[in-house]
């Protein structure tokens, strides 16, 4: 069975890799519509290959893992 710290370190894992996909989809998104030429398509690219919507993606599982995070961390704290 976990203890709290490794909980919570899982949870931030979660955290650190939503925030990630959704700085990725961001980041290739900017850059395509950057491009004059891809106006009239549909990116379907990095992240995009995955997922219509991956920086929504990131978005519900960023705040889905700060919500299980900080319920493991009141959860197993000393107060």
């Amino acid at each position: 069975r976990w203890a709290g710290r490794e909980r919570a370190a899982a949870w931030g894992g979660v955290l650190a890799g939503a925030f990630a996909i959704d700085a990725a989809a961001g980041r290739q998104l900017r850059r395509y519509a950057r491009d004059p030429a891809n106006h009239a398509w549909v990116i379907d690219r990095g992240v995009w290959r995955y997922s219509p919507h991956p920086n929504f993606l990131g978005e519900i599982g960023f705040w889905w893992g700060m919500w299980r995070f900080g319920f493991v961390v009141r959860v197993y704290s000393d107060c």
